[in-house]
């Protein structure tokens, strides 16, 4: 092993990210074809070489560049295939996006981030994603959250792991150490132009500041990197205070009263807390000022107030209660659970469940549309715990699925499920927690081996059948009376 590979390694070991990767079944790296992801994969594929965990790589052609856009995903493929790792490349028309609203940066990102998602839930088993961000990306991003009035959580700059599922294992080497390294280890890249650009906000700082930066401290992203690591822990505890908070009273609706009894520095967190799970799945997110705005009238306000907030919504106190909301909605859906009977359309905010035992599409062929517009799944009925109840989301939800305990509240966001949406979406419990959710995947153990051993839950949207002037009762199967309901 060379020096550059052992110090890679080492590097891995002291973050704690070897253990990481160790225990993953799959490590896929953000692969564009510049020198920082061309070298990450390198490094990777011979880091990983002889374990148990594979490697591959994914490519998103944004379409922004033409011809040079093109040539970056010939390289990546080619790369991949010398190295023997399997590639995934997906095209999105960034600009066109970007016509309807946002930044391309913005974008960009969010679209990057969604693919790798994707290739993981297709995947399943335990994946990992790893970009390859660095050092001076870090010190650009800690400049950025500055200049734009950050609080702490902005100055933590980029985690070694965000979510448990992306890592960054070169976030301690500099942008000159990485081309270095590529020379010495034989690794080709490409060059992305925009790069070069000063268009954008980031390459400014990259460009323009960042250079004279170094000339009074050469080594500048090594010490912005230890100033994060100190911010974190303090972040980190303001953060797990907040998160308990919410834990105890809900991220939907909070009484004013509880609030209130907070430092700043813990309400500022939860209040943002509660906007990010509103507005999860947009490009909106709540600026200082807003916080600030709405800390100062829970102090002083007597009176139930409105504040407006980015993404067309506001923060609102209703003389007992506060919570987020869409201009012109009201507040969230009734989450009280309802029992889920056998053979019993049960009808609850804009959608029909049933649980059946008959198989969709054979044995009532007249339904053979409406079921068609349902979703369903089969269930293994004998491994129900207890009764089966639906429900809507609670805070902390999750439940295990390809091997993994997953937040409801991050498997929405990767949906890009609206507020409204997420607030009324049914969710099938049994006493072991959550069993199934429409567009989700089933409990693992839930799945049925066989026909004979098997019950179906179907969900449609009450819209749906409307329009075909179709009722609940329309799609009850008639003289069933099995029990499909555990013990």
């Amino acid at each position: 092993m060379t020096d550059a590979y052992r110090d890679f390694s080492q590097r891995l070991e002291y973050s704690g990210t070897d253990r990481l990767i160790h225990s993953a079944d799959l490590v896929l790296v953000a692969f564009s074809g510049g020198a920082d992801s061309s070298l990450l994969l390198h490094l990777l594929n011979k880091y990983l070489c002889g374990s148990g965990t594979k490697l591959a790589a994914a490519h998103l052609n944004h379409m922004i560049r033409g011809d040079e856009a093109l040539r970056d995903e010939s390289f990546s493929a080619e790369t991949a295939k010398k190295l023997g790792i399997e590639m995934y490349v997906k095209r999105v028309d960034i600009p066109s996006l970007a016509e309807k609203g946002g930044s391309v940066e913005e974008i960009a990102r969010r679209e990057r981030y969604a693919f790798f998602s994707e290739i993981a839930e297709k995947l399943g088993g335990r994946v990992l994603v790893a970009t390859a961000h660095n050092a001076d990306d870090n010190l650009e991003t800690v400049l950025f959250n500055l200049i734009r009035g950050s609080g702490t959580s902005g100055m933590c700059g980029i985690p070694h792991v965000r979510d448990g599922m992306f890592i960054r294992p070169l976030i301690t080497y500099s942008s000159d150490e990485i081309r270095s390294l590529c020379a010495k280890l034989g690794v080709d890249y490409v060059v992305d132009s925009t790069n070069l650009s000063t268009d954008y906000t980031r390459n400014k700082l990259r460009h323009l500041v960042i250079p004279h930066l170094k000339e009074i401290n050469p080594a500048a992203h090594k010490a912005v990197l230890r100033m994060t690591a100190s911010i974190k822990e303090d972040d980190s505890y303001l953060e797990e205070l907040a998160e308990g908070f919410l834990s105890d009273v809900g991220e939907n609706t909070v009484k004013r009263e509880r609030l209130e009894k907070l430092h700043n520095a813990v309400l500022s967190r939860v209040i943002r807390k509660m906007y990010s799970s509103f507005a999860c799945g947009t490009l909106h997110s709540i600026e200082n000022i807003h916080i600030r705005e709405i800390i100062s009238h829970l102090r002083s306000a007597s009176e139930p107030f409105c504040i407006s907030v980015p993404g067309d919504g506001a923060f609102c106190f209703d003389g007992t209660e506060c919570f987020f909301v869409k201009n012109g909605e009201g507040k969230e859906a009734d989450s009280t659970p309802q029992l889920l009977e056998p053979e019993k359309p049960l009808v609850k905010n804009g959608y029909i469940i049933l649980l059946t035992q008959d198989k969709p599409n054979k044995k009532y062929p007249s339904y053979e549309n409406i079921y068609n517009l349902s979703i369903h799944t089969a269930i293994k009925f004998d491994k129900i715990k207890s009764k089966l109840e639906v429900r809507t989301r609670r805070v902390g939800d999750s439940y295990r699925f390809g091997g993994m305990t997953r937040k409801l509240k991050k498997l929405f966001c990767d949906k890009k499920l609206t507020e409204h949406e997420r607030d009324r979406i049914p969710i099938v419990c049994d006493s072991e927690g959550i069993l199934w959710i429409p567009s989700f995947p089933l409990r693992d153990g839930m799945k049925p081996e066989n026909d004979a051993d098997c019950a179906y839950i179907l969900c449609f949207k009450e819209k749906d059948l409307e329009i075909l002037g179709v009722s609940a009762e329309d799609i009850l199967p008639k003289n069933n009376n099995t029990n499909l309901n555990g013990d």
